[in-house]
């Protein structure tokens, strides 16, 4: 029995010896294999860096960044620029550049200011041409008046007045320029001017129609005649002195203006001023005729 097993133990001895042997010499008998070198893969791109997806796209240069978005309460720290020479307006007439005034409003606080430095406020808020012409200068001899005023929220037209009234000047345009000016010089010079008025001094005429009705039962139609009536403005001399009265206060004893009439004309040398005041009281009294 023992010599049995002794034979089964060297049995399996020389087949795992010879197992082994086998072996090595299949590992002398084959060729030796070099390692490929390993291939690293291009790495995958990060989620916040953007691939092009086409050639174009590649070689298009990335986008700069956007600016920084600025506060909503930031405060500018640049001073607001002065209205440019463009946007100032350039009235034909006193009553247009009156006009423009009158669309712009401010608060106002002048205290004891020189009147210089009034009218340029007036100007630059206004967006007009405005100074203190040199005839008001001249006026002063060189000792302009100065003005405090307070106001809120009033049109500027309002304020030119108000300056002019303080300063007891008078507002022209001229040369497309608004100018606080003398009472003289805002006047002009007289001219010669002639205005039609005979429709007001002829008498009034009557003309009767012909009774066109049918009369029945003897009824006789008596023709009316013709008359007439003083016009309430028959006398020239009247009519001057109502122009006198009414238009051109302070000016028909200054030299160089004069006013004379007839039946049929009125012959003025009147401030272009007053010759308007004429004219309109002129179509008032054909108006009342």
């Amino acid at each position: 029995m023992k010599t049995v097993r002794t034979r089964i133990i060297v049995s399996v001895v020389l087949a795992s010896a010879l197992g082994v042997a086998a072996l090595a010499d299949e590992t002398k008998s084959s060729p030796t294999h070099e390692a490929a070198p390993a291939t690293s893969s291009p790495a995958a791109p990060s989620p916040s860096t953007p691939v092009p997806s086409t050639p174009a796209d590649r070689s298009a240069p990335s986008a700069a960044p956007a600016p920084a978005a600025k506060p909503a309460d930031a405060k500018a720290s640049a001073p607001t620029p002065a209205p440019s020479a463009q946007s100032i307006i350039a009235p034909r007439s006193l009553d247009e550049a009156l006009r423009v005034l009158e669309r712009r409003r401010a608060d106002i606080d002048f205290r004891e200011m020189a009147m210089d430095d009034v009218v340029s406020f007036v100007a630059k808020v206004g967006r007009v041409n405005a100074i203190v012409s040199p005839e008001f200068r001249l006026k002063a001899q060189g000792g302009l008046p100065v003005v405090t005023l307070k106001l809120t929220d009033v049109n500027l037209r309002q304020v030119a007045d108000l300056i002019a009234k303080t300063t007891g000047s008078k507002l022209i345009l001229r040369d497309g320029v608004l100018q606080f000016t003398t009472p003289e010089d805002a006047r002009g010079k007289p001219l010669l001017r002639i205005f039609t008025i005979a429709e007001l001094t002829f008498p009034i005429r009557n003309f009767p129609a012909p009774d066109i009705r049918l009369h029945t039962g003897g009824v006789r139609f008596v023709q009316e005649e013709e008359s007439e009536r003083e016009s309430p403005f028959g006398d020239p001399d009247h009519i001057v002195e109502l122009l006198k009265k009414f238009t051109g206060e302070g000016t028909w004893d200054d030299d160089d203006v004069s006013i004379s009439a007839d039946k049929g004309k009125l012959v003025v040398r009147q401030y272009p001023a007053v010759l308007k005041e004429i004219a309109a009281f002129l179509a008032v009294l054909r108006a009342a005729k």
